[in-house]
């Protein structure tokens, strides 16, 4: 059914198919230019055709059209032959097994001012079953390239689409089908390879309740909650809001709860922790480090 019907039937808002082109869109927005039209433009994309699919219903009940999915698109699969069920031909691609389904993530980061002059009104980010690491990397760099998006130089593009690609997990991107081209795939990893590590979240920048008692920090420190190995002298980077990036290499780091020095802490000690950054850093900033 066209977008017109779902207008005319009082629908104010259309999210459209990830098959839909760019020049679609526009075509879309000029026949109607009174419906809100969203596009999905970052995230893990499904063999599936408007990612309608059903393998993940079928193997273990959880729906992928009800936002359930499982992903099997990036399991291990063999070669059955109809008159030979018990003899499984193994497809070989990686020392792992095939991803012969296993299509890159979308990333359509270079092309948020053409979705928006085009009539996008809302851009969608997969977020399920994400980290918050993930979350607050995906959101604050597409949020930086919308919001600046009339004035923005292509060469601070490039190094967000960088960031992207190098700290942060993904299958390998492609555009999809937004410029008219095959989607691609990666048939021979589940994800590529990086060298940044997810290691704590900004919890307050001054003051912290630990064991009902209210600890304080000095305007030089802030409190960290650790999530994974944190050591003096590592190459740290704090993510903030709209993307702002802080690079720190802690030389001093203290136990909140008891004032301890350490020379290192771990995610799985549930500690929270104090380093010393002459910088006002807002709640919820989120760490990683250099691994």
């Amino acid at each position: 059914m066209s977008v017109k019907f779902w207008h005319d039937s009082g629908v104010s808002r259309v999210i459209l198919g990830r098959e839909t082109t760019l020049e679609e869109i526009k075509e879309i927005h000029k026949r109607v230019p009174n419906v809100e039209l969203e596009v999905f433009i970052h995230g893990a994309m499904c063999m599936a055709y408007s990612g309608r699919c059903f393998l993940s219903k079928y193997f273990v009940d959880r729906s992928g059209n009800l936002g359930d999915c499982v992903q099997p698109c990036r399991w291990k699969y063999y070669l059955i032959e109809e008159k030979r069920p018990d003899m499984p031909l193994e497809i070989i691609e990686e020392e792992h097994g095939s991803y012969i389904l296993n299509s890159k993530d979308l990333n359509l980061l270079r092309h948020v001012k053409d979705l928006i002059d085009a009539g996008i009104v809302s851009l969608k980010i997969e977020g399920r079953a994400k980290s918050v690491y993930y979350q607050a990397m995906i959101n604050g760099i597409y949020s930086h390239a919308i919001e600046n998006r009339e004035n923005i130089a292509q060469k601070k593009i490039d190094f967000l689409y960088k960031e992207l690609e190098n700290k942060i997990i993904n299958r390998g991107y492609t555009t999809g089908f937004i410029l008219n081209e095959k989607a691609d795939q990666d048939i021979e990893n589940t994800h590529q390879k990086i060298n940044w590590e997810f290691c704590g979240i900004v919890i307050n920048s001054n003051e912290v309740k630990i064991k009902s008692k209210k600890l304080k920090t000095n305007k030089n420190q802030i409190f960290i909650k650790v999530h994974n190995c944190i050591r003096l002298n590592d190459e740290i980077e704090i993510i903030i809001p709209k993307y702002n990036v802080i690079k720190i290499k802690p030389k001093k780091i203290i136990n909140a709860e008891n004032g301890e020095e350490l020379s290192e802490v771990h995610g799985g000690q549930k500690k929270i922790i104090i380093l010393e950054i002459n910088k006002k850093i807002p709640e919820f900033s989120v760490l990683r480090r250099k691994i």
